[in-house]
This record gives structure tokens, C-alpha cells and sequence, in this order.
């Protein structure tokens, strides 16, 4: 499979690469009998837990809101106003079977970050701190990871509209589905180590960088949840559509 257009395998397991990956999955429906009543979400990857055993790993196509702060004081995720949004204001909308799906006590790295370059650095520095819980969001290195293994280090940081990071951000898919199809700021689950602000990292609308931004600042946060490992693909080929997405079972 084309690294550009397909599955890449890192060091917790497989993830989709590329601009357009066929990894849609319907999920969260309203009546689960009725296809058309469900969600499109997008597979992240397989991820190997040595206890859990390998889960898929999901995001809302789009995200659920466009204006909330990651956090009103301080930087950290455990405690943050945008974990309290999606546990208790956002994850109790699901539908019943949606939330049966769902690992609660998936473990999930929140380690601040001082390098937003080198995803093999930030995914190593994201593991310092873990955090126990059901629902949060993409980190940011699964986006970096996510443009393929020639762009890993080089899509983080900087702003300008030429630099080669926003053609590696244009073959990422995470970019859309995180800004709302490019037109907000979308959070990571991502702190950043920071001697002078309290920033957290945001993927930009505009060129598809990772940037630091003031956790008190109000963007998109697109969900995100590991499935128990009992769940798996019952059907479909994951393109888009009711017909054609994957159906879990």
C-alpha cells in the first residue's frame, strides 16, 4: 500500500496515512437499524494495548464544537475545561450503544511537549504523563504521523503559506477533520512545555502547521475514543456514505 494512501505501521501499532484514506465508520447512531441515522467518524488506526489488546481508535468527522478553550488557567490536560466538556458535557449525547463501544478506561498520553517537530520526539514526551478515561482528543503526534513517514518532521511549527510543511499538511486527513474542512483552529489533546505561556497545540486552518496557542483561547474539538477490543469491522469498505462506510459489531 502507498505510504501516501494507505496504512503505515509506528510503534503502538497501524495508523491511515494520507490525504483520503478509505477509513470511514459509522458510529453514534440514533436507530441502529437504520444506517442513515448514524455519524460518519474516521479510524485513527489499530492500536496495541499489552493489557486491552488492539483497539480501534476513532474521531468525529466533524467537530463537535468550533469555540471551546482548552483550559482557563494552567496548561494541563487531567482537570482542563476541555476534558470536563467532553466527559460530562459532550460524551453523555452519545447513544447508548455507542457508549457501549467505547473503552472507559483507555489509557491515553498527555505529556507536555517542547518539540513540535519531530513526532517520534513528541510522541515520546507525550508519554510521560498518562491519563486514565473515555473520551479526549487527537494528539498531535498521530497528525504528524498521519502525513506519512517522509513529512513526520516537518509539519510541526512555523506559519508561512510556502513552507514545505503545508504541502505535507495537504496530504493529511486529520487536517480537515479537525479544523471543520479548514476553517477553524482545531485543539490537540497536546500540552506544550513553555517557560513564558501556557500553550497547548492547535493544528492551523490556514497551512496545516502545529502551533502553540493560549490554552484560554476558544477553537474546535473534534472527539475522539478508543473502541474495546471486542469491537470490530463487521462490514463495509470505508469510503464515504451510509452504504459504504464500515459498520462495527
Amino acid at each position: 500500500i502507498s505510504t501516501k494512501e494507505g496504512i503505515e505501521t509506528v510503534s503502538y501499532g497501524k495508523i491511515y496515512t494520507g490525504a483520503s484514506p478509505d477509513n470511514y465508520v459509522l458510529f453514534n447512531c440514533t436507530n441502529d437499524s437504520d444506517p442513515s441515522t448514524c455519524e460518519e467518524w474516521r479510524i485513527i488506526g489499530v492500536y496495541t494495548d499489552a493489557t486491552k489488546g488492539d483497539m480501534l481508535k476513532i474521531v468525529r468527522g466533524t467537530p463537535s464544537t468550533t469555540s471551546q478553550v482548552y483550559r482557563s488557567s494552567g496548561n494541563a490536560w487531567d482537570g482542563s475545561d476541555m476534558q470536563s466538556y467532553l466527559v460530562n458535557t459532550y460524551y453523555p449525547t452519545l447513544s447508548t450503544t455507542a457508549k457501549g463501544m467505547i473503552e472507559e478506561n483507555a489509557t491515553w498520553k498527555v505529556g507536555a511537549t517542547y518539540d513540535i517537530y519531530n513526532a517520534g520526539t513528541v510522541y515520546t514526551s507525550a508519554g510521560g504523563t498518562t491519563w486514565t478515561g473515555k473520551i479526549g482528543l487527537v494528539a498531535s503526534y498521530e497528525y504528524q504521523y498521519a502525513a506519512g513517514s517522509e513529512c513526520q518532521n516537518v509539519i510541526g511549527g512555523g506559519n508561512s503559506s510556502s513552507d514545505f510543511r503545508v504541502s505535507c499538511a495537504s496530504q493529511d486527513w486529520l487536517w480537515s477533520v479537525l479544523t471543520n474542512n479548514k476553517t477553524f483552529d482545531g485543539w490537540f489533546i497536546s500540552p506544550l512545555s513553555d517557560s513564558s505561556m501556557l500553550n497547548a497545540l492547535t493544528v492551523r486552518y490556514l497551512g496545516g502547521n502545529v502551533y502553540g496557542n493560549s490554552a484560554t483561547r476558544a477553537f474546535a474539538a473534534s472527539p475522539a475514543v478508543y473502541l474495546k477490543s471486542t469491537i470490530t469491522i463487521t462490514g463495509g469498505n470505508g469510503k464515504s456514505g451510509v452504504n459504504n462506510a464500515y459498520r462495527l459489531g
